[in-house]
């Protein structure tokens, strides 16, 4: 169950009335904290309730070493609490993340020095959301460690912060110091604040709905034989797939801010707008902005001072490269993250550089190519290896004499999506592209949307409500001449999948 299935909104439908009538009272605190960690964990229990013995266990454990962490003086001790914390978080992630990666690189290299000997892989599922509330917890038990912020002492409001269920499965990654305090308190119901996150629920439903899970099935057959594909259909597909993982999964963090924020809580920003970025940096700034954030703090900002250009190269592709390999256990996400790290270093200089010099106009060729580099480099993200991320290339490659030829139409036809289907997804596309085009450089003029006639808002959310009923359930529709693909697979998140 998650915030594509309509049971959740019926369920959180009833425990929006009941937590505003009953239980967020002043005398009914730590009743209400109480319902929302069960809340929480009926949520995580819906998708397989094996694994809530995972969360619990980092919960106790952090819960516990939190407290021995403010109490303890000895420096020695301390540093082996947090050992403790880091080294069972990181012992659950690699167990059920990195196992197989791990052991295939060691079966490569032992191929490679002629002993022929299989090694143990494990068929575990992946525990879902376990990348995103490992990180919170451990940013909870550093912080106490650095003395950053103290120790909670009251569990119900630590094991809530760790399984919070708007935000348990894809994040946002919310510090402590931000969210914590907020069970601590009786929130006022702001009905203005209601309004605009169930327009933020919906604008994030729309997304993912009517455009990502449309997007999703074109993608997925392409990937799926890109052996067949023409030049154009390629870059269709590698396109398509940039603007179904941004709808994806901002759409997710929209209806996640927007569903903590019907409940009193506000979350913290997880994109704004990346695909208007003027460099790589700024992209990966504006997109997936904890994730960053967590990174810089508890890696970068701890790595040895660059004082070469060299260390600094270092430092960078280091961050990075970790950064793959939280997307996933693949040696495709370490490519993809040390070549996002090669693009900042060597692109991102030319293209501030040209904009210092000559201009906007100056800068635009290096910044389209800064762009491009970063499209083909989710190639490596979106393939199940190395191999599928090589057919894809290849693909770019099978261009005819003219565009949009004879062949080209069938091709891209043949993808899961009938021609109407494909005009109305564009459409949908620009109409994203524009409202965040005035969320860039028209501020004012959405301010003036929230603060002024509530026609216009209902005008938007009837839209959006529309929208999603009539135009995002278009299983059967249109046929492939491919293989189907798993039709499930574009109603998961994609980030649920880390």
């Amino acid at each position: 169950m998650g915030f594509a299935n309509l049971f959740f909104w019926f369920a959180l439908s009833s425990y929006f009335l009941l937590y505003w009538t009953v239980l967020n009272r002043p005398n009914q605190l730590k009743l209400r904290n109480i319902s929302l960690l069960i809340v929480s964990y009926l949520f995580y229990a819906s998708w397989d309730w094996r694994f809530l013995g995972i969360i619990l266990f980092s919960s106790i454990l952090d819960y516990i070493v939190g407290i021995k962490l403010d109490t303890t003086i000895d420096v020695n001790k301390r540093k082996l609490l947090l050992f403790l914390s880091v080294f069972v978080n990181l012992g659950f992630l690699s167990v059920f993340k990195y196992h197989n990666f791990f052991i295939e690189s060691a079966q490569v290299a032992l191929n490679s020095i002629g002993v022929n000997h299989d090694l143990l892989y494990l068929n575990w599922v992946l525990p879902v959301g376990i990348s995103f509330y490992t990180f919170q917890t451990m940013s909870y038990t550093i912080d106490v460690y650095r003395k950053e912020i103290r120790s909670t002492k009251d569990p119900f409001v630590f094991f809530t912060y760790i399984a919070f269920f708007p935000q348990l499965l894809a994040g946002p990654i919310e510090r402590a110091k931000d969210l914590i305090p907020q069970f601590e308190k009786i929130h006022v119901f702001e009905i203005k604040a209601a309004k605009k996150a169930v327009l933020r629920i919906l604008w994030g439903a729309f997304k993912k709905i009517v455009i990502a899970n449309r997007l999703a099935l074109f993608v997925n057959e392409g990937y799926a034989h890109p052996e067949q594909l023409t030049g154009l259909t390629t870059v269709l597909v590698i396109v398509f797939f940039v603007i179904q993982l941004y709808c994806d999964f901002s759409g997710y963090c929209d209806m996640a801010i927007g569903t903590a924020r019907l409940l009193g809580f506000k979350l913290s920003e997880n994109f704004t707008r990346p695909l208007l970025a003027k460099n790589i940096k700024t992209v990966y700034q504006r997109w997936h902005i904890t994730i960053h954030k967590w990174f810089r703090d508890y890696i970068y900002f701890q790595l040895k001072p660059p004082k070469t250009k060299f260390r600094k190269c270092i430092n960078v592709l280091l961050v990075f490269g970790l950064a793959g390999l939280w997307h996933g256990s693949g040696l495709n996400f370490l490519f993809w993250g040390l070549m996002n790290g090669l693009l900042i270093l060597i692109l991102d200089p030319v293209i501030d550089k040209a904009a210092k010099v000559g201009g906007k106009r100056l800068a635009l060729i290096p910044l389209i190519l800064a762009h491009i580099s970063v499209y083909l480099s989710l190639i490596f993200f979106r393939s199940q290896n190395l191999d599928q991320a090589k057919s894809m290339f290849m693909g770019l490659f099978r261009w005819e004499s003219s565009i949009l030829n004879t062949n080209d139409r069938a091709n891209i036809l043949q993808l899961g999506l009938g021609k109407f289907e494909l005009l109305f997804g564009l459409l949908f596309i620009i109409i994203v592209f524009s409202v965040e085009y005035y969320q860039e450089y028209h501020e004012k003029r959405i301010n003036s949307f929230y603060n002024g006639n509530g026609l216009n808002r209902w005008f938007i959310a009837i839209a959006l409500s529309l929208s999603i009923i009539f135009f995002g359930f278009y299983n059967g529709r249109t046929g492939s001449k491919f293989n189907k693909t798993n039709e499930n697979k574009q109603e998961q998140f994609i980030y649920e999948a880390f």
